[in-house]
This record gives structure tokens, sequence and C-alpha cells, in this order.
């Protein structure tokens, strides 16, 4: 069997009811070439995934509790393809997304494609922001715990931001040969960003910033991540800017 152009890996847990969104979000995208490669450690199975007859899906589930860093590993060390894209299981990926990261990774002569800046929702707060990692000084927005709260970042108190452009995986694509260098940590928190800093010590990284509203970065409360957007964007405009995402914001 011919290898695919791409496969996607999505590490997932306790998430059943957003796997139907990123099915849609996968088997939407312009480049067909693909193969989804889905690990679920949690209580019991997903039926929905069971169910679906498309054989460029691979869902396995593990009664094992893994790492999201094990997981990685684990779906990498099954993919046929040479590049590897990394699918968040509850973000959305518009149809143009992996087309884009990939010309720019053939167009820059890249090992690796990251977003530098792009969209976040946050469904408690009801707020749509952007979030330029290069900007580490200045006012940010903090999206963490019940309310939003805001704070002035200084060269002396924004160190923990030092590398986080390198950070946030679920917009990684890169070369499978980056990751044969060096895998992934056996962590849940920031093993993204650790495999990121090894990565660039011996790999091009093209950073991009998401002009083409191609990806929404969607935090709902139980994400680990903690983000710092600089700009708010009027509600209004979620529905032109991201209309697709619609069904998964109401969720």
């Amino acid at each position: 069997m011919t290898a695919p152009t791409v496969s996607i890996i999505t590490p997932t847990f306790n998430r059943h009811q957003f796997l139907p969104f990123a099915t849609k979000f996968v088997l939407h995208q312009s480049i067909s070439d693909l193969e989804w490669l889905v690990l679920d450690d949690s209580p019991t199975p997903s039926e929905f995934m069971r169910s679906l007859s498309d054989p460029r899906i691979i869902y396995e589930h593990m009664s094992k509790k893994l790492t999201t860093g094990g997981k990685r590993n684990h779906l990498i060390g099954k993919a046929r393809a040479p590049i590897i894209a990394q699918f968040d299981d509850d973000d959305f990926y518009g149809p143009n997304y992996l087309a884009t990261m990939l010309a720019a990774m053939d167009q820059n002569g890249s090992d690796i494609v990251k977003f530098f800046g792009f969209f976040l929702y946050h469904k408690l707060y009801k707020t749509l922001g952007f979030w330029d990692l290069n900007i580490k000084l200045g006012p940010h927005w903090i999206w963490s715990g019940a309310a939003p709260s805001m704070v002035m970042l200084t060269e002396q108190n924004n160190h923990v931001l030092k590398d986080n452009h390198l950070g946030f995986g679920f917009s990684y694509v890169f070369r499978r040969k980056v990751w044969e260098h060096d895998q992934f940590p056996d962590m849940n928190w920031n093993q993204d960003g650790v495999f990121m800093l090894n990565a660039v010590q011996r790999f091009k990284l093209t950073g991009l910033y998401d002009v083409g509203c191609t990806c929404l970065h969607v935090l709902h409360g139980s994400n680990v991540s903690r983000v710092f957007p600089q700009y708010l964007i009027p509600n209004f405009l979620l529905p032109s800017l991201f209309p697709q995402a619609e069904a998964l914001l109401a969720v």
C-alpha cells in the first residue's frame, strides 16, 4: 500500500463528544491523501469512532493510561507518512489548514511549521481573541480560571514566556525525521514545548500567522493550556471568520 502524504495524529481522553467534529475537520481537508491515527485511553471506547468505515481512519482504544507525550510517540510510531500533523481533538481545523501548512513547509524548505500567531475562542468567557506569541512585552490578557484578567508583561516578569513561541502543539506539522531524532518526553504538560526546543537545535522551523483563519484554538475549562492573547475580537465577527466552527463551539 502506498504511504499517504501526511499522517494526522490525535491523542484523546474522555472527549468523545468532540470526536465527531474532529472527524469532520479531518475528512473535509482539501488534501485527501492522508491518514488519521487516533489513540484513545478513555475508560471506554468511542462507539462513534468504531462505527467509521473510512480506511484512512485508524482508531485505537487502549485500556492502559499513557501520558500525552507517550500517546504522541505511540501514534507516530505507527504512522506511515513522511510528514506528521498534530490535530487536537477539541480544536477547529478548516479545509485549507493542511494545504496551508504543507505549502509553507515546501516554500521555505522547512522541517517544521507551526503558528506563531493564532485565533482563540474561550467557551466559558464567550470571547474571541488573537495571540502573537512573538510579542512578549506589554499588555496581555490572561485566559485561565473562572474569569479573564490582564497583566503588563515586562523584562522582569515574562521569563516563563521566553520560549512560548515554540509551544502549543495543536499546530505542529513536521517531517518524521524530526521525531526520529528526538521523541516526545513522557509527560502530560509542555511535552510539545520540550520536543520543539530539542528539534530547533537541528531542524529548520517556519512560524506562520493564521491570516487565512484556517484554525481556531478552543478553550473550554478542561484544557491544560494557559494563554495570553493581546487582542480581543468582537464576537459578531466570529460567524464570518469561522463559519464552519459554529457547531463545535456550541458543544
